[in-house]
């Protein structure tokens, strides 16, 4: 299997991370929008406001909820890494939906390539309101991004592929 990869030129600018966190960002199809729901104590514990890009609203704060504000942003390709990097940190919440187990890593890598941390859990949540921690993360998944999830490489793995194929059989030119 070849991975999804990305086009570094896409993700220009680069974040720079200052004082105390202070917003959380989450994007994604407002479908899968409902992993959010377990992060709403860990935002009013640390005071972070949450930020959602979604094809459509999305709204997880309840009138009982305090501590945080919500924002929502529909997705939009031309504005989308701005608004990303509005926020001090990408979460991804983990889902225990049977069909989360075949999400690709894309947003993460996309994170990475913005050179935004990506908080799994309210720990790493915890660890991302310091700035220095923020950017040694960024920095190290920037890098790892950079590496490992370029198109050039799959550029390469695609004509190994497709060498493999030649080199293993008779591809026929008849349909």
């Amino acid at each position: 299997v070849i991975p999804d990869r990305h086009d570094p030129e896409f993700f220009k600018g680069h974040k720079v991370h200052k004082g105390k966190a202070r917003e959380v960002v989450w994007y994604g199809y407002n479908q899968n929008a409902g992993g959010l729901k377990q992060c709403k104590y860990s935002l009013a514990r640390f005071g972070l406001n949450l930020s959602i890009i979604s094809d459509s609203p999305v709204q997880i704060k309840s009138k009982e909820d305090t501590g945080w504000e919500e924002r929502w942003t529909k997705w939009d390709l031309a504005t989308v890494n701005d608004e990303i990097r509005k926020s001090d940190m990408v979460i991804m919440p983990s889902s225990l939906h049977p069909l989360h187990k075949f999400k690709s890593n894309n947003k993460t890598v996309n994170a990475w390539f913005l050179r935004m941390p990506v908080a799994n859990s309210a720990e790493e949540m915890e660890r991302f309101l310091d700035p220095a921690e923020r950017e040694r993360e960024a920095e190290k998944n920037y890098k790892a991004a950079m590496a490992n999830w370029t198109v050039d490489k799959s550029v390469g793995e695609y004509k190994a592929f497709i060498e493999r194929l030649k080199n293993g059989r008779e591809i026929s030119n008849k349909t």
